[in-house]
Parts: structure tokens; C-alpha cells; sequence
């Protein structure tokens, strides 16, 4: 099944492992569905229900387009969350529906709740990492998985210039400068304001430009609040993918998704 999130697209399937999958057919998939990432679902298990809540734990196992392994992604999430209601048809029976992942091969986890047609991605930020210009005008953030945000400072060119291919260039050259004088691949996003609004462009590790990334949209909202750039705990960060809509509740960053199935 192939499953949407702001654009951005996965290949879900119930296998524990890649061996199980014929990877020409994934290559065919990845060509023609512009897919952003596959998912394995490894395990599904109740862990209990009551009062119309349904309580899942899942294990599952992320790999970018060339295969490396990867280990969050918001829309990834949202979008096996909404292949497992689907599935299961949990969601005809609970209004709402707590999910707790864990990559099993990072044996990271993260959680999730489906409530109201809406999926809540949660990242909690008591668990980032963050380092000040670590490249000029760069900030990294680690949510689970590694961010460097490149926001420009007004010495930077003439903002009025930035067109997509500029920004996706910039990008691009970003990730190469990084590998080279950090020693470590990680997905760079450009977050540029224009008027009252923020804009998200997203060079992904293993994939390359994507339409948004829900993780790298939660660091850069985490980014901006630390910054005091902003100062709310709701906000609209727009994409190619479309506009991403963030919450924060004390610690708690989540990403609100409503993903949509491509191909059954």
C-alpha cells in the first residue's frame, strides 16, 4: 500500500523483513509513485482497550529510496498508523487510538494518537539535542533523527531572489558541505519567512528533495520557539506538500496529519 502524508510518500507492507520484498518491484513503485520511503511493519500487538480507546504497540522498520535505514519520520508514522487502521478497521470501532511504535532496529520509540480522523505524531523534547551554528547560520536538531535548519540572516543576498531552484541548489551544496566538514550525513531544510509566514524546504538523507518531512518540521518549530522567533503553541509552517499544522504542549512537539492512501 502506498500512503501520502504533505506529499510525502511511503510504501507500507507486513513483512518483518526486506529479503521478503522483490526489490525490482519496489524500484518500479519508487519510479512511478515519486515514493520518499518504505516501511515495514514487523509486529502489531493490542496492549488493551477500554472506553473506546484502543492501546497499540507496533514495531516496524524504515528505509529511505536507496535503502539505508532510517530512524523516524513524522508523515512515516502518521502513514503506518493510518495503513494499520486500515487494515484492521480499528478506527470504525475506537474514537480514539493511542499507538506505540519502536523502530526495532534503532529500538527507538515514539507515539502517536489517532483521534477525531486526525493523527498526533509526538516528539518529546526533553530527548533533542541541539547545537547553536554548528555551520554559519545553521542549527542542528536532533528529534530521533538528525536536522541541520538553515535560516538566512538579512546579510544574506536578496531575499526577493530565492526561487525554488536556488533553494533547492543551496540544499544540495548544504548536505555535500556537511558530509565534508562534519563527517555525517543528516537531512538540511531551508526555513525562510516571507511576510508573516514560514516556509520549509527539506533535502532528505538517503532520498533527496521531498515535498515536506514532518520530523524537520518539528525541529524547526522546536527551533524557532528556543530562538523566541516564536512564541506560540500552534503554528502553520508551509511546504510543498502543503501547510503542516504543529502543536506544542509543554514538552510535547506533535505534527497533525491527515494522510491519504495513494494505492491499496
Amino acid at each position: 500500500m502506498i500512503i501520502s502524508s504533505f506529499k510525502n510518500n511511503f510504501l507500507i507492507k507486513f513483512v518483518e523483513k526486506l529479503d521478503n520484498i522483490n526489490l525490482d518491484d519496489i524500484n518500479s513503485k519508487v519510479n512511478k509513485h515519486k515514493i520518499d520511503g518504505i516501511i515495514l511493519l514487523n509486529y502489531i500487538q493490542i496492549s488493551k482497550f477500554e472506553n473506546k480507546k484502543l492501546y497499540i504497540k507496533a514495531g516496524y522498520d524504515l528505509y529511505n529510496i536507496d535503502l539505508t535505514r532510517a530512524e523516524v519520520s513524522g508523515n512515516g508514522l502518521a502513514c503506518l498508523a493510518k495503513f494499520i487502521n486500515y487494515s484492521f478497521r480499528f478506527d470504525k470501532l475506537f474514537t480514539n487510538i493511542y499507538f506505540n511504535f519502536l523502530n526495532t532496529f534503532f529500538n527507538k520509540e515514539f507515539n502517536l494518537e489517532y483521534k477525531d480522523k486526525y493523527y498526533f505524531v509526538e516528539f518529546d523534547s526533553n530527548k533533542f539535542e541541539f547545537i547553536e551554528n554548528i555551520i554559519k547560520n545553521c542549527y542542528y536538531v536532533n528529534v530521533g533523527n538528525p536536522h541541520i535548519i538553515f535560516i538566512p540572516d538579512n546579510n544574506f543576498k536578496n531575499l526577493k531572489t530565492f526561487d525554488n531552484k536556488f533553494i533547492f541548489n543551496f540544499l544540495k551544496n548544504l548536505y555535500k558541505d556537511v558530509i565534508k566538514n562534519l563527517g555525517f550525513e543528516t537531512n538540511v531544510h531551508f526555513l525562510l519567512k516571507k511576510k508573516n509566514d514560514y516556509y520549509i524546504y527539506s533535502y532528505e538523507r538517503g532520498v533527496g528533495i521531498t515535498k515536506s518531512c514532518g520530523s524537520g518540521s518539528i525541529a524547526s518549530f522546536y527551533l524557532l520557539n528556543k530562538l523566541n522567533i516564536v512564541n506560540s503553541n500552534n503554528f502553520i509552517l508551509k511546504s510543498l506538500g502543503g501547510d503542516i499544522a504543529l502543536k506544542k504542549n509543554n514538552n510535547l512537539y506533535y505534527l497533525k496529519s491527515l494522510p491519504k492512501i495513494i494505492r491499496r
